[in-house]
């Protein structure tokens, strides 16, 4: 099987309404960005030139695609066709939310959702909104983003919402009023209290945490805008990674520096009271793949460790989205690949080792099988990816 007719296949099947010419460059762009090539526009367009195309008439083909208007709308369409394919063999969705830049020089951001599970390996992006910078942390984005994707999600899903501490009481709501759960982290001077005790800072009861979670239920958060929950604290080990830097090439950054302070805190985690049929340290443990997310940013942004936007140079929210979408498609389809793969032994030939522990991502995987002319999957192992991207035979 080769990889172009994988990408050709599925958007055929899930994106039926989207115009054809459209659908068609679409498929080698997702293609070319599975391959390998960077999300930027003259990398896309001299990947796609060939012998019968030049590198000008490719240029203007990617440069049309990206800044067409009608790119939010085919966002809308396939971040509905990812999650279909995922409510098949999902029986919880876990959705973790977060913004991050979504250019060079921090001029517009994305609110991300990704989908997260444990053994996933990385989290699986279904949709992002593009804005600019001054908008990071808007409710009003961060309403949109949730009733679309309670427009997309079926009915009878059940849902989990996962966020750091930038997501604050009102965004709790507005989950609750979807019916949905939601796991974020208190962290500041943030008031709390227990049934109807003294209110207290959320951080101070947290420092009687230890390395057991343990969980608080009938809790309140915040004195003015009320919302009943259940806490859990616990201590996180920490895990010794050290911030290995050349010398004399400065101070740590500030970024660093507060991922820093924020790992040596003890976690305090609210959750809504529809999850206490699930235990502390499982509650503990879906907050913590909440970091597949950020792996999500880094596979698209870093050019040595993934798709190596950051080097891209268009300043446009539209231009962007439309990167990031071939992004989207490009690492859905490419963790299948490479979770078919690595059940099948495959992954073995492209490690140095005999080690039986993951060397490799399922993406990097993926993407080393499809520089290849075909992906030699058993006839078990392509019913198998058909069946899970809701593809016919």
């Amino acid at each position: 099987m080769h990889a172009g007719q994988i990408v050709a296949q599925f958007l055929e099947a899930h994106l039926s309404v989207m115009h054809g010419a459209r659908r068609r460059v679409l498929t080698g762009l997702v293609w070319v960005a599975m391959c390998g090539c960077a999300l930027t526009l003259s990398k896309l367009a001299r990947h796609m030139s060939g012998v019968n195309r030049s590198m000008k008439s490719s240029l203007k083909q990617v440069d049309r695609h990206i800044g067409h208007v009608r790119t939010k709308a085919e966002c809308a369409q396939v971040a509905r066709a990812l999650l279909t394919c995922l409510c098949r063999w999902l029986s919880v969705l876990v959705i973790a939310v977060d913004w991050s830049s979504a250019a060079p020089g921090g001029a517009f951001v994305e609110l991300r959702a990704s989908v997260v599970w444990l053994g996933m390996g990385r989290g699986l992006t279904v949709y992002q909104q593009v804005y600019p910078a001054a908008k990071q942390g808007n409710r009003r984005a961060e309403a949109a983003l949730l009733n679309a994707l309670a427009q997309w999600i079926p009915k009878d899903s059940a849902v989990v919402a996962v966020t750091d501490a930038g997501f604050r009481i009102p965004w709790f709501k507005r989950v609750e009023k979807h019916g949905w759960g939601w796991i974020g982290r208190i962290r500041g001077r943030s008031k709390m209290r227990i049934g109807e005790g003294l209110w207290q800072e959320a951080m101070q009861w947290g420092h009687n945490a230890c390395t057991k979670a343990q969980r608080q239920s009938d809790c309140q958060l915040t004195t003015h805008n009320r919302l009943p929950c259940d806490l859990v604290r616990v201590w996180r080990k920490r895990t010794g990674r050290k911030p290995y830097r050349r010398p004399g090439s400065g101070a740590i950054c500030k970024a660093r520096l507060e991922a820093k302070r924020s790992a040596r805190e003890p976690w305090v985690l609210a959750h809504s009271t529809g999850l206490r049929s699930l235990r502390a340290d499982e509650i503990v443990a879906l907050y913590a793949r909440r970091m597949q997310i950020e792996e999500n940013f880094r596979d698209t942004k870093s050019l040595h460790f993934g798709m190596g936007m950051e080097i891209g140079r268009s300043r446009s929210a539209l231009r962007l989205q439309a990167l990031l979408l071939i992004g989207t498609l490009a690492a859905f389809l490419l963790w299948h690949i490479g979770q078919i793969a690595e059940a099948e032994g495959l992954h073995r030939k492209f490690m140095a080792t005999t080690r039986k522990t993951r060397e490799l991502s399922l993406i990097t995987l993926g993407v080393q099988l499809c520089m290849h002319l075909t992906i030699p999957f058993s006839e078990q192992g392509d019913h198998a990816l058909r069946k899970h991207l809701g593809v016919p035979a």
